[in-house]
């Protein structure tokens, strides 16, 4: 697996880059030990979770104040 990896490094090198140490340089990202591929998973599940907290307190705080509005009373109109 290792032999395979570092030839496909050799591979990527371009005009620009000469050695592997400018790899990094170039935007080329390997595996980083998992976390990279951690934050493809829970970054959207922290956004949908972000989101759906955000709907439930505003629907919280519209129930609030029709509750609020039902027990002042029905609203007379001139």
């Amino acid at each position: 697996m290792t032999s395979m990896v570092s030839s496909t490094w050799v591979c990527m090198l371009t005009e620009y880059s000469t050695s592997l140490r400018c790899l990094y340089d170039t935007g080329v990202l390997a595996h980083q030990g998992g976390w990279d591929e951690i934050l493809l998973v829970a970054a959207p599940i922290a956004v949908i979770v972000l989101v759906l907290w955000q709907a439930t307190r505003r629907a919280e705080r519209q129930a609030a104040q029709r509750a609020s509005d039902d027990a002042e009373g029905p609203v007379t109109g001139a």
